[in-house]
């Protein structure tokens, strides 16, 4: 299991608040007192040294409820802007997890949005990471949530159409419940991914394929062994 850095809160009716302040000086709180709805919001506003303390509690709290964590990774990818993407690797490699990271040259930079002169940070700084070990992914791909119709085979494409490389492939599978329909629009396509992900046609699929599912814990102990530097 992994920490989800959270730094947004989206949901409507179901909001949260940081674990490390009640400030509204750090920039990572809204007029209602929670995180911010948008990721936009808390880039514009979240003080750097409130993002390294609220990453450190949220990093505490999971290991001190005896979490045995894998990995890190950020919530709507907030956490990810460039602006923050120094506290967030520190704050991995304080702990010797593998972080999510996106592998970007110019070009991918640029298609994600970045200006030219922030895809020439970004192409560097990655090159840079590698240098230094830090496992990089290659390719990202999300379940989408418009459709709850087809989940077996738009997933089962999503894998034909995976390039070579170390693919993180996102969803966000959840059983059925009350307080389920209550917080998200979208809990249809949430079920079925539940259960198109736990069903035998879709395990079959991959093993088929030739695709090698990886978990981040391998990844997390390879990081450790090879010890400081990669």
């Amino acid at each position: 299991m992994g920490l989800h850095c959270t730094f947004t809160s989206e949901w409507e009716s179901y909001r949260w608040s940081p674990l490390s302040t009640r400030d509204p000086s750090s920039g990572l709180l809204d007029a209602d007192g929670f995180f911010h709805h948008r990721s936009e919001d808390m880039q514009s506003n979240a003080d750097m040294d409130a993002v390294l303390m609220e990453l450190e509690a949220q990093v505490s709290r999971a290991r001190n409820a005896g979490i045995d964590l894998t990995h890190m990774d950020g919530h709507m990818y907030t956490v990810l802007h460039p602006k923050y993407l120094v506290p967030y690797l520190q704050t991995a490699a304080r702990y010797s997890l593998p972080a999510f990271c996106l592998r970007m040259d110019e070009e991918a930079a640029a298609r994600e949005g970045y200006e030219v002169s922030a895809a020439k940070e970004a192409a560097r700084f990655t090159a840079q990471l590698e240098e230094q070990g830090v496992p990089l992914v290659d390719y990202v791909y999300v379940m989408p949530l418009e459709t709850a119709e087809d989940r077996l085979e738009t997933a089962k494409q999503a894998f034909r159409d995976l390039p070579a490389g170390l693919s993180y492939f996102l969803l966000h599978p959840a059983c059925d419940t009350p307080e389920l329909r209550a917080i998200a629009p979208d809990w249809r396509c949430r079920v079925a991914d539940y259960e198109t992900f736990t069903g035998e046609s879709l395990r079959a699929f991959i093993r088929e394929s030739g695709i090698h599912v990886i978990g981040w814990r391998p990844i997390r102990d390879l990081v450790r062994s090879s010890g400081p530097g990669g």
